[in-house]
């Protein structure tokens, strides 16, 4: 048999495969936008549902349909449309089984590489595709119906944007978009708190390891110590355990009397929580021993409000405001300490040294010196005030034979570590001087005064040095 009938090009064949494709759109954007108008979300769920479950067996069932629309009326609706028949090349309707081939296996081997099998009818002679020539079929042009093919094209295509328009339109003025938007915020929060929640755990493995830490720094194994709370760092995993593995390095260097390495870490802590109270109280520590009362007041309050219950945290902050010059307050904070846990014997000295004690001024009363310069003013210092410069004289020792190893490399600034190593010799001076006074029960002149006045300076120069020397990582 001759078979008279052109073969449908790409243009034509294009256009019949977009056509199917709209027609269903065009339904499925139909039924979306009859869903859109309900008011519960309820509804409309379930309606987005159906439609899931229609889009589903569409894809299932869609070969099945193909292959029985092209067996019994030559193609399926997109092609009969257009005028096209699918047919052999000598124009006789195809077996029901090259028809099976054809669609449900060549079908897709002409969508590999781009879909380059379909390019190939642009070049084709005989305007076959990759699966056209598996089965020997062809698309042929049996009515010349392009004019309809392009009105259902343009049809479908504005009616399917039309119903999905008008479907977007009815959700952003129905009630349920405050259900949705409500549901999401919910779903976020959510999962904000489930990634909170996540942070926040601390495994058994860190704890172990960080009371591993506490046996050995009482043990007097600062080095061993050290180890342990680096190798506890490495092995945490969630915010929450880098945040209070830093906070244990911390303590660690605290313990070795390296304060600007401890309140590196501390600090480093709080960038990671700031819900930290050991890392405030070892930052408030560090702020008494450079003599910034203030700050060391702010850092322990934080302390305190995240830890109310702990007595030896307003023990130190006592010691913040003694530092200070604010004796009442002082007395109110080392009494609260005392309330927490009355069994702490250092507690009801260092009181009672404060409450004996007649230099500090209080913030109802002033004192004005009015002795001559070389006179005595009397003892006026208590044994925390003794213990006080003792802890100054250990803590310059520490960090004059600390600053050696540090000389020589040139990740360091030399100039300036000489200049933090002359200060230090000029406070030890001072610190010894102060200290072997009241060892003695000597009284302190105004000079003295003046000297002590002179070490707070040096220790802020040596504070400033510090920070530059060793910036925070």
């Amino acid at each position: 048999m001759t078979n008279n009938q052109p073969a449908a090009g790409f243009f034509l064949r294009f256009l019949a495969y977009f056509n199917e494709k709209l027609i269903f759109l065009l339904l499925a954007s139909l039924y979306l936008w009859n869903v859109s108008k309900n008011s519960t979300l309820n509804s409309v769920y379930q309606g987005i549902v159906i439609l899931l479950v229609i889009i589903v067996f569409y894809f299932l069932l869609g070969m099945v349909y193909t292959v029985l629309f092209t067996h019994y009326f030559g193609g399926d609706i997109g092609k009969l449309l257009g005028g096209l028949r699918v047919r052999d090349q000598s124009g006789n309707k195809l077996t029901f089984n090259k028809i099976l081939f054809r669609q449900l296996l060549s079908y897709k081997f002409s969508w590999l590489v781009f879909g380059l099998g379909f390019l190939s009818i642009l070049k084709d002679p005989n305007k076959q595709a990759w699966h056209d020539k598996t089965v020997d079929s062809n698309v042929f042009r049996v009515q010349p119906l392009l004019p309809l093919a392009l009105l259902v094209f343009l049809l479908t295509l504005g009616g399917s944007g039309y119903f999905l328009k008008s479907s977007f339109d009815n959700f952003l003025n129905s009630p349920v978009k405050q259900e949705v938007l409500g549901l999401v915020a919910a779903f976020q929060e959510q999962s904000k708190n489930n990634q909170k929640t996540s942070d926040q755990k601390i495994s058994k493995q860190i704890q172990d390891q960080q009371l591993q830490v506490y046996d050995l720094m009482k043990a007097n194994k600062i080095d061993e110590a050290l180890k342990e709370a680096q190798l506890m760092l490495i092995n945490s995993k969630t915010t929450s355990e880098k945040s209070i593995s830093t906070q244990v390095i911390g303590e660690v260097y605290a313990s070795k009397l390296d304060h600007p390495t401890a309140k590196t870490y501390f600090t480093d802590a709080l960038k990671l929580d700031q819900n930290l109270p050991g890392a405030y109280i070892g930052l408030a520590a560090a702020n008494i021993r450079e003599k910034d009362f203030q700050q060391a007041i702010a850092n322990a309050q934080k302390a305190i409000d995240l830890a109310p219950s702990r007595s030896d945290y307003y023990y130190l902050l006592g010691l913040a405001y003694y530092g200070a010059k604010d004796k009442d307050k002082a007395i109110q904070n080392i009494e609260k300490a005392i309330q927490g846990n009355p069994n702490v014997e250092e507690y009801k000295k260092t009181l009672e040294d404060i409450k004996n004690s007649t230099s500090q001024t209080t913030t109802n009363q002033t004192q004005t010196k009015t002795t001559a310069p070389a006179q005595p003013t009397g003892p006026g210092y208590t044994q925390a005030d003794i213990k006080s410069w003792q802890d100054e004289l250990s803590y310059i020792n520490q960090d004059l034979s600390n600053i050696p190893k540090f000389l020589g490399n040139s990740s360091y600034d030399q100039g300036k570590l000489n200049q933090m190593s002359t200060l230090l010799d000029q406070r030890k001076a001072i610190a010894n001087q102060i200290y072997t006074k009241m060892v003695n029960n000597q009284t302190l002149t105004t000079q003295d005064e003046q000297a002590m006045n002179t070490y707070d300076q040096l220790t802020s120069q040596y504070a400033s040095l510090a920070n530059q020397v060793f910036p925070r990582q």
